[in-house]
């Protein structure tokens, strides 16, 4: 059986950022430090989510929305350590043993990264690497329209994020960041609750 579990998040408070760091400080001079930032960061996501089982003709996909928090530590000496925690929920629809829409599902992670930064004249690299964890439970209970019963799934993921970012001066007071990551997967369980089906 192939399965497969596709997830695309989008940071609404990143785009804002991104955008904002586009626009030129009004009548500063000043060159921007390409380094991490200290500090704490709250932000809104939007995430689209799709689960599929080709060989069964099942489908589940929907969209869900929630907030990311972020904080972090710079020391002197261009180390920095950050913690995320990003929370989504939604409703989706679900296409397989009959149908059956708007079934909840609750979407959780938490992360922690350490790297360090490399500044060069006009650009630096700052490469991290940490571990995190995701949940997601998803709550299919009930009957589907040919009359079979749903259950809840609940999926734990744990894994390495490995990336860097690069920063680059567009103007005085101004900069650009970009991200790449790959999380190496270390570990993943899912359970269900077939018992909610009373079989």
């Amino acid at each position: 059986m192939s399965v497969s579990d596709r997830s695309s998040r989008i940071s609404a408070a990143g785009l804002v950022a991104c955008a904002l760091l586009l626009i030129p400080s009004i009548g500063s001079s000043e060159e921007i430090s390409l380094k991490t930032r200290p500090g704490a960061e709250l932000g809104v996501n939007a995430a689209y989510y799709k689960y599929e089982e080709p060989g069964f003709g099942v489908t589940e996909k929907g969209y869900n929305a929630g907030i990311d928090l972020a904080y972090t530590a710079v020391r002197n000496n261009d180390w920095f350590v950050r913690g995320d925690a990003s929370f989504a929920y939604g409703h989706n629809d679900y296409t397989g043993s009959g149908t059956k829409d708007d079934n909840p599902y609750t979407y959780a992670e938490l992360r922690g990264t350490f790297g360090k930064d490399f500044e060069k004249d006009t650009y630096s690299l700052s490469p991290y690497a940490g571990i995190g964890y995701r949940y997601s439970r998803d709550d299919l209970q009930g009957l589907t329209s040919t009359g079979a019963a749903g259950y809840r799934r609940v999926s734990q993921y744990l894994y390495i994020p490995l990336g860097v970012t690069h920063r680059m001066r567009l103007k005085a007071g101004a900069r650009l960041s970009t991200t790449l990551e790959f999380d190496y997967f270390v570990q993943g369980r899912q359970k269900s609750y077939l018992s909610d089906t009373s079989a």
